[in-house]
C-alpha cells in the first residue's frame, strides 16, 4: 500500500517530466540548428544501441533497410526516430514479441524520402490516428503506459519544422506504421 507521501511524490515526479516536455515542444523552433546532410542509418545504429535493453528484455526485431540521408538537424532528427522507435517498443501487444521495420523510400523526382516505422503493436482505431499527432491526446488510459501525451505532437513538430509530412495508421491489435516525408539531401 503506497502512503499518501508517496503518492504526492509520484505525482510531483509526473508533473515535472510533464514540464519538461511541455518546455521542449515550447522551444521547438525558437532557434533552428543548422541543418546539413544527415544519413539516418547511423542514427538508428545508435538508436539501437540506446534501446538495447529494451529490444533484449521485449524480444523484440528490429529491421532497418539502408536509409537515405536526408537534409536536417541532426539532434532533431534523432529526437524524431526516438520517439517513433520508443513507441513502437512500448507500445506492444501483451505476450507478444515486437516486430518492427524501419522501411525507406526514396521519391528523388520530389527530392523527398519517405521513412516508415512500422509495428505490431497494439495499434489504434484509425478513426482517431489524427488525433495521436495533438499535444496531450492520448488513446490509451494512463495506467496502461506511461507517457504525457506530448511525445507525438514533438515528433510532428519536428517534422514540420523540416519542411515534410507525417502520417500514420493503425488498426486496432495489428500495430501501427509511422510514415514521415523528408526532404532528401542534396547531391
Amino acid at each position: 500500500m503506497t502512503t499518501d507521501l508517496e503518492q504526492i511524490e509520484k505525482s510531483v515526479t509526473r508533473m515535472r517530466a510533464l514540464l519538461d516536455r511541455l518546455m521542449a515542444y515550447a522551444d521547438l523552433g525558437a532557434e533552428l540548428p543548422p541543418f546539413e546532410a544527415v544519413g539516418l542509418g547511423p542514427i538508428f545504429e545508435d538508436l539501437q544501441e540506446e534501446f538495447k535493453d529494451a529490444i533484449a528484455g521485449t524480444k523484440a526485431t528490429v529491421h532497418v533497410d539502408d536509409l537515405p540521408a536526408v537534409y536536417g538537424s541532426p539532434t532533431l532528427l534523432r529526437q524524431l526516430f526516438q520517439k517513433l522507435l520508443g513507441n513502437a517498443l512500448k507500445y506492444r501487444r501483451s505476450g507478444v514479441a515486437p516486430n518492427i521495420e524501419i522501411l525507406s523510400e526514396v521519391d528523388e523526382e520530389a527530392g523527398q524520402c519517405h521513412i516508415s516505422v512500422v509495428d505490431n503493436g497494439i495499434g489504434f482505431d484509425p478513426a482517431h490516428a489524427d488525433r495521436l499527432l495533438e499535444p496531450f491526446r492520448r488513446l490509451v488510459t494512463r495506467g496502461a503506459f506511461e507517457g504525457s501525451g506530448v511525445g507525438m505532437a514533438i515528433a510532428k513538430r519536428i517534422v514540420e519544422l523540416h519542411g515534410g509530412a507525417i502520417s500514420v495508421w493503425g488498426k486496432q491489435g495489428h500495430g501501427a506504421v509511422f510514415t514521415v516525408r523528408l526532404p532528401a539531401a542534396r547531391r
